[in-house]
């Protein structure tokens, strides 16, 4: 029996995602949410404290890849970082996650899903069978 809907990990947000927990859970890559996950669906445009949170994880070696259900330029708005994106996801199934995968060109296991929606990036994460967030 698979994980469902249950996720591997969980942080009240995701600034306690650090190094350290990175390096000890071999993830080496994220598949992030956008909406009420980097930032509120609310706000148009990142802020300094995830710009830094961002800018970090790439200098620690972590492979980054946006996966959105949202359309193109909701999704490239957060694209300042020179990080792959993928849009219109239609998660929960797995193809836009295992193209983000590609995209950081990591296997699997090394992959997480960092997102809120259990229903969404949690289950679909599951589905794909990397770690979810």
């Amino acid at each position: 029996m698979g994980k469902g809907l249950l996720p591997d990990f969980f942080f009240n947000d995701i600034y306690k995602i650090d190094k350290e927990f990175l390096y000890n859970n071999n993830i080496k890559g994220l598949l992030l949410d956008i909406d009420n996950t980097l930032i509120s669906n609310t706000v148009h445009d990142a802020d300094e404290k995830l710009k830094t949170w961002i800018y970090e994880k790439k200098a620690d070696g972590i492979k980054l890849c946006i996966v959105s259900n949202g359309k193109g330029p909701r999704v490239e708005r957060f694209n300042i970082f020179g990080i792959p994106a993928v849009h219109k996801a239609k998660k929960p199934f797995k193809k836009g996650f295992l193209k983000g995968i590609e995209m950081l060109k990591l296997q699997n296991d090394e992959v997480a899903v960092v997102g809120d929606q259990i229903f969404t990036d949690v289950w679909g994460g599951n589905r794909a069978k990397i770690k979810t967030i």
